[in-house]
């Protein structure tokens, strides 16, 4: 299967290649079409993040404007107000009820520049050093002005304490792509290569809406980590929750109604099928420690993953009050920030 899976990979990606030629041929609009200004929109969608507020200024010199798609349920909202009135953003916000892939659709439509970076609110980007994100912006004025991309870069996954990362830490999550109206408009084709996709890789489809490109989209893979995915750095009852967001899209409106619409009322439901507890809290401290032995986790190591980003320090010192050090104080002021900043 995992040899399928490769060849599937490498006949997409030579089908997207000869097709991203198509601009060039007349036979699809160029970029240019579209009369965007310049520059980069982050499209970030977001559910309850703590650490939404480097995320958003550690991006704040590449790009252009901010457009958030929001589902939260804790203060976020708050948050990203007083951000952006205090960095004066150009940002554009909107609350809606928990609906993942329509979170995607709507972020599209509203943002307004010719290139869009799919942003997570728990992507600390490096701004200094060989990493400095800064470089993208190279990137992307050395491509052909005739032809769509969809760029995609590392990032460094850390776990749970920050002090852990996997034996292989560093996966493609980030984004970035040529805007076009044909990405709301989700062909039979881009269909079909989703279903085969989730097939071949015997997955759900992922929390994040997954945009499949169309075909004359150049793939471009870029051996470069150019932030840090603070990936299971949330409350357990985080953690808890996101396990079924997944599972909460993929139901019918009729059988959301049998909970009452409520996220968190299927959330209750599952806890109580599957751990056979009436507490959430308490099956979140379970699963969590389920988590944890199931990864195959190593100590952060600054000689081979370099520095955190300085973004990233500076906010822990504010809002911990302790620099990020494997001791008990850090461990447990960091669980104390995580705690307090969600409660489902």
């Amino acid at each position: 299967m995992s040899i399928l899976k490769m060849h599937l990979k490498k006949i997409t990606d030579i089908l997207m290649s000869i097709c991203s030629y198509a601009p060039c041929w007349g036979v699809i609009p160029k970029p240019e079409k579209y009369n965007r200004k310049e520059g980069i929109s982050a499209l970030i969608l977001l559910r309850n993040e703590p650490w939404i507020e480097p995320s958003i200024l550690s991006i704040k010199d590449i790009v252009d404007e901010y457009i958030i798609v929001d589902c939260s349920t804790d203060n976020t909202p708050k948050k990203i107000v007083r951000i952006k009135n205090q960095e004066n953003l150009n940002l554009k916000y909107v609350h809606i009820e928990p609906d993942y892939h329509k979170q995607m659709k709507i972020a599209i439509k509203l943002s307004s520049r010719k290139w869009l970076l799919r942003w997570d609110g728990d992507f600390i980007a490096y701004k200094s050093g060989i990493r400095n994100i800064k470089k993208i912006k190279d990137i992307i004025q050395s491509l052909s002005k005739c032809r769509y991309y969809f760029i995609e870069f590392s990032v460094l996954n850390t776990e749970f304490d920050l002090l852990h990362v996997e034996k292989t830490p560093c996966h493609s999550e980030a984004y970035l792509f040529n805007y076009s109206p044909s990405l709301n408009k989700i062909s039979f084709v881009r269909k079909l290569r989703s279903m085969i996709r989730r097939i071949i890789t015997k997955r759900l489809p992922p929390r994040a809406p997954y945009l499949p490109f169309p075909l004359w989209y150049k793939r471009i893979a870029l051996d470069k980590t150019f932030a840090m995915h603070l990936r299971t750095v949330k409350s357990p009852l985080r953690l808890l929750e996101r396990k079924y967001q997944t599972y909460w899209g993929l139901l019918s409106s009729k059988e959301k109604q049998l909970f009452a619409n409520s996220f968190n009322e299927y959330v209750n439901y599952r806890v109580k099928k599957e751990f056979n507890m009436d507490d959430a809290k308490s099956a979140s401290l379970k699963y969590i420690n389920n988590m944890i032995r199931s990864k195959k986790l190593l100590m952060y190591d600054s000689d081979v993953w370099g520095n955190y980003p300085e973004i990233l320090n500076k906010y822990i010192k504010n809002k911990i009050g302790v620099n990020i050090l494997n001791n008990d104080d850090f461990k447990n002021k960091l669980i104390e920030f995580l705690s307090q900043s969600y409660s489902i």
